[in-house]
């Protein structure tokens, strides 16, 4: 692993919001020095970016990338000292997405090209890439789909949509059918039979299956002790995590994991070659 692999390996972008404009002058954008980094780049035209403190614009042209860190104030605009507005104000009036953008075909291209590069941190670069193919491959796949997940469609229902959202985001909470009824704003029995009718299952059934997709994946991937991950997924003890465990699976989560990684371990193909 190069050097810069080995810093970058370790930082990941989270929470991270984005936004493209398309805008016309004259336009402004005034961010806070409380942003922790800022990027900006420009697609076409030509921007100016200053900072509240001394010293002279910088001009943005198609292909520039300015990493701004947090302290002064920053601006962003058409030309330097331009007016500039808050930026829920300045969303409001100016985002939007262009026409014609294809971010899968986009991804493509980039990972085309890294692919032949011998720039440090290639790898770091090319898995984050193949991270973002995936995702907006499938995501695109279930939007045309008519075939696609029932979660996947449901999540979209006004109805019951903010209840998925809440397991997926709190699964180690005790929801019951009131309470995610009551983020839905249906009545106990509305909220069941709807969430049954469109996901096959009932609210429960669903939450351990989630339960236990998380609870895999601890099991797979990280060495936590079967408490902690019965914490993590919303189980009191390892003794009811353990239980609930055996009944989804048929064999208990120590058994799982150990033949998880043993599968693991094994290569995928074995080759001989004569006099060997």
């Amino acid at each position: 692993m190069d050097l810069l692999s080995d810093h970058l390996v370790r930082a990941r972008a989270t929470g991270a919001v984005f936004a493209r404009t398309v805008a016309e002058p004259p336009w402004g954008l005034r961010l806070g020095g409380s942003i922790q980094l800022a990027v900006h780049t420009v697609v076409c035209g030509r921007a100016y970016l200053w900072l509240d403190t001394p010293g002279r614009p910088v001009e943005l042209t198609p292909g520039t990338v300015a990493l701004v860190r947090g302290g002064p104030n920053h601006y962003i605009g058409h030309e330097p000292g331009a007016d500039c507005l808050e930026p829920e104000e300045f969303r409001a009036r100016h985002t939007q997405a262009g026409p014609g953008d294809d971010p899968l075909r986009e991804v493509i291209t980039l990972l085309s090209r890294e692919l032949v590069q011998t720039e440090p941190a290639q790898q770091i670069v090319l898995d984050r890439l193949l991270d973002l193919l995936l995702v907006l491959a499938i995501r695109r796949d279930f939007r045309r789909s008519s075939t696609a997940p029932c979660w996947y469609r449901a999540s979209a229902d006004p109805r019951f949509g903010a209840a998925l959202h809440a397991i997926h985001e709190n699964a180690a909470h005790p929801w019951t059918v009131p309470e995610l009824a009551a983020i839905s704003g249906l009545s106990r029995a509305a909220f069941a039979r709807l969430f049954r009718e469109a996901l096959g299952q009932a609210p429960m059934q669903y939450l351990t299956e989630w339960r236990m997709t998380l609870a895999r994946d601890h099991l797979r991937t990280d060495d936590r002790t079967l408490a902690q991950i019965a914490d993590a997924v919303g189980y009191g003890s390892p003794f009811a995590f353990a239980a609930a465990f055996r009944r989804h699976h048929g064999q208990p989560p120590g058994t799982w994991r150990q033949q998880e990684r043993t599968a693991a371990d094994t290569p995928p193909l074995t080759t001989t070659h004569p006099g060997s």
